[in-house]
């Protein structure tokens, strides 16, 4: 009996110590207002995600929601440089989810294999009138 507590003690220390580096592979690099830019006027800002998607995904996609009082969600799939915009938002702060879904072809022959979420982030922003928010996301 006591095997089965120290057991169950230690699997969910584990689980929770996995939990906590779930999101460790993504980070915020930094981020910067700018103003004006495509989707901003006198009532409206926009935001940017820039960020690159490593080349050993065989297969990659991001999505970025925006929750609260708007819900909107974008996606991009693929390696490399990408890129996702929001414009015509109104101002406001609001929190937003960053997905990452791959398939991690460094060990080969993967063909046909779902996409898995790896790595996921939320975060809180704030979107200005006439301005566009621009934040660089680091993926590891």
């Amino acid at each position: 009996m006591n095997f089965l507590k120290y057991f169950k003690i230690g699997f969910i220390g584990i689980a929770l110590l996995l939990l906590s580096c779930h999101d460790d592979d993504i980070k915020i690099l930094d981020s910067e207002y700018i103003v004006g830019g495509i989707g901003t006027s006198k009532n409206t800002g926009a935001v940017e995600f820039n960020f690159t998607i490593p080349e050993n995904y065989s297969s990659a996609r991001v999505g970025i929601d925006f929750v609260g009082n708007i819900s909107v969600r974008r996606e991009v799939y693929g390696n490399g440089d990408k890129q996702l915009k929001f414009p015509d938002l109104s101002s406001g702060i609001f929190n937003y989810t960053f997905e990452f879904w791959a398939i991690d072809n460094s060990i080969g022959n993967l063909e046909n294999s779902p996409l898995g979420i790896l790595l996921a982030i939320t975060e809180t922003l704030e979107v200005r009138q006439g301005k566009t928010l621009k934040i660089r996301i680091a993926i590891d």
